[in-house]
């Protein structure tokens, strides 16, 4: 699509980074709603096919058959820059696609065509996404320092600007290396408050100007890479005790004794790429698409 650009085809990375994420309502058995965070993410096959997705986890959506999801177009010709949408969208199970690996809590929708009837619909507005370019790979995190300053976009708690459709973010360090496995497993911790409707945000570093080297020295210029989805929290228990829990989604008063101790669990963002071939497969057949 035309309508469209990748983060960092644009000069101002910091603001198109406002851009790609979408608050997820999630309308569960029972009549609970839980919100959480995802993010549009481009697949690229070859060269002229690129594939946008709805990034999350897989306990966002959850057992849910109907989400509401609220995204924001940058509209260049409007008097804020923007333009919001709300997509309800029924049988999103049947669409869904999840990593095949139990451990890794992603999964994606294909909503191509949702977002170009948008466009469409209303001229001049075009959707920011997240590239493969940007994802950080294996190589590029054992050349990153064991302390890195971080940043997460989305919505804790369900809050964000309603007006404007703008999510929150916020700003941590790296709590284990990026370079380290965390638990012998494909993630790592981040000293960052994650709460409610944390889950499915995007973590990435975003440096302007100039930033250290892992051999000690400097290099100028700008750096943006993805690092990975968060999923997960550490609690701390009344009686003491630390417990890993999947960042909770739930709205309303929900009676807790546990604490978030500020330390949020973040899954790594090349697992992301390990979905290409369902997407492929999808496709090649059916096309599978939310909003046909």
């Amino acid at each position: 699509m035309t309508d469209a650009f990748l983060i960092g085809d644009h000069m101002d990375i910091a603001n198109q980074l406002l851009y790609v994420t979408a608050r997820i309502e999630s309308f569960l058995p029972g009549g609970q709603v839980s919100v959480g965070t995802g993010f549009i993410f481009t697949f690229a096959f070859g060269q002229n096919t690129k594939v946008p997705a709805l990034v999350t986890n897989k306990h966002v959506i959850g057992d849910a058959n109907r989400i509401r999801i609220n995204f924001c177009f940058e509209a260049p010709d409007n008097q804020n820059g923007r333009h919001l949408t709300t997509w309800t969208l029924d049988g999103v199970q049947n669409h869904l696609i999840k990593h095949p690996d139990k451990a890794v809590d992603i999964c994606l929708l294909l909503i191509n065509p949702l977002l170009e009837a948008e466009v469409r619909a209303h001229s001049g507005i075009r959707y920011v996404s997240i590239g493969e370019e940007s994802v950080a790979t294996r190589d590029d995190l054992k050349q990153m320092l064991a302390i890195e300053d971080v940043m997460m976009i989305g919505y804790p708690d369900g809050l964000y600007d309603a007006a404007n459709g703008s999510p929150l973010v916020r700003k941590g360090i790296t709590a284990t290396p990026l370079f380290l496995d965390f638990n012998g497993e494909s993630n790592f911790v981040v000293d960052m408050a994650c709460y409610n409707g944390s889950s499915g945000s995007p973590v990435f570093i975003l440096t302007q100007g100039a930033y250290a080297t892992k051999d000690g020295g400097i290099s100028l210029g700008n750096r943006f890479s993805l690092l990975g989805v968060q999923f997960a929290a550490f609690l701390h228990s009344n009686t003491g005790t630390f417990k890993q829990v999947p960042a909770p989604t739930a709205v309303g008063l929900v009676p807790s004794v546990d604490t978030p101790n500020n330390l949020g669990i973040v899954v790594k963002a090349y697992r992301i790429l390990e979905l290409k071939p369902l997407i492929q497969t999808v496709l090649d057949g059916e096309r599978g698409e939310l909003g046909e």
